[in-house]
């Protein structure tokens, strides 16, 4: 049997499934037109010539984060994120200048902003464009092209293909437009960022008017691969705040940096360590001696240390455990403030091997940057190892790669099984500080010094077994660091099973090693960039003017 339908029933259907509106736009101006009249209409947009948003953001692992991002026409942006005080974890900010792209990472060992790589940059210079790149897109350099009329959980939408001035190869946007109120609802589009493919998703919901412009008070993100989730929820908007230039300005605020360093550097000049170099004494020298050796000679030893390492006005808190035994095995139990253990570190007598139970944390570097992706692929499935021959190794040169804020034990723990620090050779001199009681152990106070007194300790040991209850050291740098550890719960030859030093990798685990820097030097034969620079006597000078010819680059490293 042969199923006929008429013409008029066709186009009935077809009516039904898309109805027409009289007024429906047919180009990509139109939509853009009734878009940025429903926004508010370009007269009360241009009146916003700064804007500050705050609200709340979610993290990984069901963290949460106060957010404020800032905007100053023309193409200036900075976004200032504060986890929660019990994460333990830093501010960190990132910025856009109109030219520079910035970003003041702490966790990473430094309070100065530090510049972006070229393709980051691309996406900080987006987010600062305050109205946003539908608004004025042709006057902007972008392409927009009205692709037709869909439709998103029942609700017809106009699907617009937004591709930015400058984008690289695949990168677009889909920008989804309400047909009734006419505002943004979604977008989905695709963006190259060090090296990495990702498909980014937003959906834009519950907009408010703000000084007579709509604003989206919810934004959800979810950016694959790998698949993440940030909500964005707006507490408050502010237009035309006070703020200033400086406020965005990468020199400006590199040179902010400095100088309140080089102020709490002053303050911190009285610390718990000596400055300058200490003299020595006969006696005080006995005492370091006998902690060495009361350190040395057991057969196990296990502890429990919490440290602060501070640098700059930053300070880094987190708690480790440590068990010794003769002749070559060891173990190191990192956590975070909130317990959460971030990496092991375990000796079996011939290796050591790294783990992270929660998770490999991502080392990052200025030019070593780990390629995303990977870093998601592997974080769960990876550990690290080399070889530890006995008395030859450093335990104190391996925590920092635990993830804890850990940047060196103050003292090695690898001197337990023969291993002397390159430190000791450089002691200066051992003084008497007097006596103090840590914890209800009467303790000898020793203060030590180091080449000359550029890194200065100051030891609380035991008077009962000779053993360290609290250790504090300084490094006079350009940029001063500050550690401290106070030990806890101290056995000495106790039984420690065997199983506690051994560990070997789950089936389809993969070893893992730091990103190489050679991947990011230029290759042979490549043209090398431009830079200019000031010489020590105050004349300028770019690479440029050598073109040619041979130059040699010679790099000094003070403090």
């Amino acid at each position: 049997m042969k199923l006929i339908i008429h013409a008029p029933i066709i186009v009935l259907l077809l009516l039904h499934a898309h109805p027409v509106l009289a007024d429906e736009p047919t180009t990509a101006d139109e939509v853009l037109a009734r878009y940025v009249a429903a926004l508010g209409g370009h007269e009360q947009l241009a009146a916003r010539q700064t804007l500050r948003i705050t609200g709340t953001t979610s993290l990984p692992d069901d963290m949460q984060a106060k957010i404020v991002n800032e905007y100053r026409r023309p193409m200036m942006y900075r976004s200032q994120l504060t986890p929660a005080p019990d994460t333990g974890l830093p501010t960190v900010t990132y910025g856009y200048d109109g030219q520079v792209g910035w970003h003041i990472m702490p966790m990473f060992g430094s309070t100065e902003p530090q510049e972006l790589p070229p393709d980051m940059v691309r996406i900080f210079a987006e987010l600062a464009d305050l109205d946003g790149p539908l608004v004025d897109a042709k006057a902007k350099g972008h392409r927009v092209e009205l692709i037709g009329r869909e439709q998103i959980d029942a609700r017809p939408v106009y699907r617009l293909k937004l591709t930015l001035k400058g984008a690289g190869d695949g990168e677009f946007d889909d920008c989804y437009i309400d047909a009734e109120t006419w505002l943004l609802v979604k977008t989905v589009g695709q963006r190259t960022v060090l090296g990495q493919v990702n498909q980014i998703e937003r959906t834009y919901s519950d907009y408010h008017r703000v000084a007579g412009v709509m604003i989206p008070y919810t934004e959800r993100t979810v950016t694959t691969p790998p698949k993440s989730v940030h909500v964005l929820q707006i507490e408050n908007v502010e237009t035309n705040v006070a703020l200033p230039v400086e406020h965005f300005n990468f020199a400006a605020i590199k040179e902010a940096a400095r100088q309140a360093t080089e102020a709490t550097d002053t303050t911190n000049a009285k610390s718990d360590t000596p400055t300058g170099t200490v003299r020595n004494d006969a006696h005080a020298r006995q005492l370091y001696d006998e902690m060495i050796a009361a350190f040395r000679n057991p057969k196990t030893l296990s502890f429990d240390s919490t440290y602060e390492l501070r640098l700059g006005t930053f300070p880094t808190t987190c708690t480790y455990q440590a068990w010794l035994k003769k002749p070559n095995q060891f173990r190191l139990e990192a956590h975070n403030p909130q317990g959460k253990t971030t990496g092991i570190l375990i000796g079996d007598g011939l290796n050591l091997w790294i783990h992270w139970p929660n998770g490999r944390p991502y080392f990052y570097s200025p030019g070593t940057q780990e390629n995303q992706l990977e870093y998601e692929r592997t974080r769960n499935s990876s550990y690290m190892t080399k070889p530890a021959p006995l008395a030859r190794h450093s335990i104190g040169h391996e925590v920092a790669l635990l993830g804890s804020g850990i940047l060196m034990n103050i003292l090695d723990l690898s001197t337990f099984h023969g291993y002397t620090d390159s430190l000791q050779r450089l002691i200066d001199g051992v003084a008497s500080a007097g006596t103090e009681t840590i914890n209800d152990e009467p303790c000898d106070v020793l203060d030590l010094s180091f080449m000359d007194g550029q890194r200065t300790w100051r030891l609380w040991v035991a008077q009962r077994d000779h053993l360290p209850r609290k250790l504090c050291e300084t490094v006079r740098v350009a940029r001063e660091i500050h550690a401290q550890e106070t030990w806890s719960n101290i056995r000495i030859n106790q039984p420690i099973p065997d199983e506690l030093f051994a560990w070997k990798p789950p089936e389809g685990w993969q070893r893992w090693q730091m990103p190489d820097s050679e991947a990011t030097l230029l290759k042979p034969g490549t043209t090398a960039p431009n830079f200019n620079l000031k010489l020590t006597d105050g004349k300028p000078v770019q690479l440029s003017d050598f073109r040619g010819k041979m130059v040699w680059l010679v790099f000094w490293r003070s403090g």
